[in-house]
């Protein structure tokens, strides 16, 4: 058995209202998304170093180089 539910014109146009604002929100999420890809697509194409391969291979080369010393 379906039992109807009953919205005054108030709540009816805070749900549209509120539905608008979501779909605005997913639209924003995919641009967002879509320019972010570019960027990646566009470091992994050129071989831009980002900074956290950057950071790695100076603390491999740091490793290399240093020298361990016994104080005693």
């Amino acid at each position: 058995m379906r039992k109807k539910i009953k919205i005054d014109d108030n709540d009816y146009k805070e749900l549209v209202e509120l539905m608008g604002i979501g779909m605005m929100l997913q639209e924003a999420g995919k641009a967002i998304t879509k320019k972010a890809e570019n960027i990646l697509s566009t470091l992994a194409t050129y071989g831009v170093e980002v900074p956290e391969k950057r950071i790695d291979r100076i603390s491999k080369e740091n490793r290399r180089s240093i020298k361990w010393v016994n104080f005693d």
